[in-house]
């Protein structure tokens, strides 16, 4: 789990820095665990807490990704969409392979990002 951790906190993180120059969030692996039936499939939980200004840009997933606001409101934009506020108790869900992006602007927000993943597949990757 350490090994783990430390790649999707940096996945995260370098995402982050390289989308755009803004504060990193904090990100904390939950859980990752195998999915029943599905050998080559993970199940990623991950907690993450939201300095004001941090941003991650244009950028898909290999997979489903379901984010939850715990605290505070946050900002996601898929695909073609108009931008959405999300407020603490909401949730969102963004299909695999669909550029999305998101950012703070709220002190305090901090969410709960669940992904479904090919194994050995990078966790994200910037999209054009």
């Amino acid at each position: 789990m350490r090994a783990f951790a430390a790649l999707i906190c940096g996945v995260w993180v370098a995402a982050s820095s390289a989308f755009a120059q803004s504060p990193a969030p904090k990100v904390t692996p939950l859980l990752q665990e195998s999915i029943s039936g599905l050998p080559d499939k993970i199940f990623v939980t991950l907690s993450m807490e939201w300095p004001v200004g941090a941003a991650l840009l244009r950028h898909t997933h290999p997979g489903d990704e379901y984010g939850s606001v715990i605290a505070g409101a946050f900002m996601v934009k898929i695909g073609s969409e108009d931008w959405k506020t999300y407020h603490a108790g909401q949730s969102w869900h963004v299909p695999a392979g669909v550029v999305h992006e998101s950012k703070n602007d709220v002190d305090g927000t901090k969410t709960i990002n669940s992904l479904i993943v090919e194994k050995g597949k990078p966790l994200s990757q910037p999209a054009p």
